[in-house]
């Protein structure tokens, strides 16, 4: 379809609709002209016209209404549509039941109903297209003539029933001079009152799609134009983009409300407007917004940006509250994204600045783009991997005991073949799964292996089988029943409890429900080692509290131990208490 401008569409649209308005407006005054012989209105003909009138405007009122949501999208504008289109049928029963002794009526009402009934399916059908396809779509059916010779028909028959009334009232009233004057300031006054009822919708739906309501900002369609007149014209020598969000915004709403939420919203939309000076600030939605700059060098945009950091950082004061907020900065210039949208390219540099933990500016860079392009795609990988077979498989690592070299138990260790990409490191595409929402089904694919290849080494050594380990995620514990699952995946088997070992790192045990699924899981049978232990969020008085049967100790350990007489002192010391405390100690990193 043509690329049109929000504005030109109002236009086009409202175009329409003021010709239709004029045309039936102009038929209603040539019919009040003619009646300007009669000297008393009769009571049938007051309710006829006045019939044929409310009909004219329920018409115009159902394809306003559909048209304001056609642009904007919003359910209020259909309200008053819906309202007319319920208001027609009675409309057309007290038509027919006034013209019923006209045979010139009854065969106008007769072509009515239907004609009628296909306008209102095209309008039905343009408010179908723009929920299921988009404004494009229903756009390019309205820009058609689908519809107006309906309009015409519709205007046509109520002109004619207007002038079977003229004749009417030609027979039976003798005098118009006493009303010719009223009738035409009436009817004149009713079409100018249209008229300027249908500007001030346009430009109330032209403002709905070009401002956002809630902070007076450029809305997103009005900053894209913004853009687009930029990136489509002569470009100036300089230019950037810059987009931010609020860190952890979702926790303000949680806490505080929407309500005091959307104060907040406008706030920051106060604010970046006071530093923003010549150039568009927009809000994109939510809690992101943009500033389009044109003509500025990089330093000047890298200002402007810590300036945003650094106006969103100070303390918020909503209802006598004090909320310490943060935000995340992107920005793109045109000397250094290359090929690279702007737009694309702050949004990338915002991703990174968020990784990072947000509060901070980031300035794009092409490798953000790549890097978030392989992200994406390692995204889409992930879930075909977890929808077929193959790709993703477990490797066993053994644990050995040190008085016979017995082994003792094995750790599944996850392991992805990319079918482009080769083999992808683990520690990359279980961080991915984590922040991504799929560590629960990964979690249960990979558990369904090991428990498998169990059940497989208990048939074939059943007096020499060893323990399996297998590695659940904190998220996993924390979001999902991953215990009860392993549990029926393990008795699906017929396989004991006892002979599998959840093995969780020390963050896990931070977290209140994530200790509960753990000791829940020691009830049951399971055995349950720290892993990495020493490393992070260790507390050694926590230790005699902790569903524990073992630790193991972070590689760091032993490769220092071999280096320093005092790291070799605090391994010793580690795996002392930890046997004191009857707990078995597993060390990584002995190969050499």
């Amino acid at each position: 379809m043509p690329n049109l401008t929000i504005g030109r569409s109002v236009a086009l649209i409202f175009g329409a609709l003021i010709s239709g308005i004029l045309l039936l407006g102009g038929a209603t005054w040539q019919s009040f002209e003619a009646e300007r012989t009669a000297l008393e209105w009769s009571a049938h003909t007051r309710n006829v016209l006045a019939a044929v009138q409310e009909t004219s405007l329920a018409i115009l009122a159902a394809e306003t209404g559909q048209r304001g949501y056609l642009l904007t999208g919003r359910d209020e504008y259909l309200l008053p549509s819906d309202e007319a289109i319920q208001r027609l049928g009675g409309l057309r029963a007290d038509l027919r039941d006034l013209t019923a002794d006209d045979a010139g009526h009854r065969n106008r009402m007769a072509a009515l109903g239907p004609v009628l009934d296909s306008k209102l399916a095209e309008l039905a059908s343009t408010v179908d297209l723009r929920r299921g396809v988009g404004l494009g779509a229903a756009l390019g059916t309205v820009l058609t003539d689908a519809g107006r010779d309906d309009m015409v028909r519709i205007a046509a028959l109520l002109t004619g029933m207007r002038s079977a009334e003229q004749r009417l009232l030609g027979e039976r009233l003798v005098d118009a001079e006493r009303l010719t004057y009223w009738v035409r300031i009436l009817v004149g006054a009713g079409v100018l009152l249209a008229i300027l009822t249908l500007l001030w919708a346009a430009r109330l739906l032209y403002r709905a799609a070009t401002v956002d309501a809630l902070t007076g900002l450029r809305s997103r369609n009005r900053m894209w134009e913004v853009f687009t007149a930029w990136d489509s014209g002569p470009r100036p020598p300089m230019a950037a983009m810059l987009m931010l969000d609020i860190d952890r915004f979702r926790s303000v709403n949680q806490v505080f409300g929407p309500v005091l939420g959307d104060e907040v919203i406008a706030e920051v939309g106060r604010r970046l407007a006071s530093i923003s000076g010549r150039h568009s600030v927009g809000r994109l939605g939510g809690d992101d917004f943009a500033i389009c700059c044109v003509g500025i060098t990089i330093p000047e945009a890298e200002q402007l940006g810590l300036a945003a950091v650094a106006i969103l950082a100070r303390p918020f004061d909503i209802r006598q509250q004090a909320l310490h907020l943060t935000a995340s900065v992107g920005i793109a210039h045109s000397d250094t994204a290359g090929t690279i949208d702007l737009r694309q390219g702050a949004d990338d540099a915002r991703y990174v600045a968020k990784t990072r933990g947000g509060n901070q500016l980031i300035a794009f860079l092409p490798s953000m783009h790549e890097f978030r392009r392989e992200q994406a795609k390692l995204e889409q990988g992930l879930h075909l991997a977890l929808e077929g077979e193959g790709e993703l498989t477990v490797a066993y690592q053994p644990v050995v005991r040190m008085s016979d070299r017995k082994l003792i138990a094995v750790e599944a260790l996850a392991r992805w073949n990319h079918p482009q990409l080769g083999p992808i490191p683990p520690d990359r595409f279980i961080e991915l799964a984590e922040a991504r929402g799929l560590i629960v089904p990964l979690g249960l694919k990979l558990m369904t292996i090991a428990v498998a290849q169990a059940a497989d080494w208990y048939r074939r050594f059943p007096r020499n089988r060893p323990i399996v380990n297998i590695n659940i995620s904190p998220v996993q514990l924390a979001s999902s029943d991953v215990i009860d699952d392993l549990v029926d995946l393990i008795e699906r088997h017929g396989l004991p409890l006892s002979g599998f070992c959840i093995e969780v790192t020390e963050s896990a045990f931070t977290d209140a429900r994530a200790v509960e699924a753990l000791r829940k899981a020691r009830r049951l049978g399971f055995k349950v080692t720290m892993d990495d232990f020493g490393i992070g969020y260790s507390s050694l008085s926590q230790l005699p509290r902790l569903p524990l049967v073992s630790i193991k100790l972070d590689r760091s350990f032993i490769s220092h131990a071999s280096e320093s007489a005092g790291d070799a002192a605090i391994l010793r010391a580690i795996a002392s208490l930890a046997h004191e405390l009857g707990l078995t100690v597993i060390a990584e990193g002995v190969e050499d």
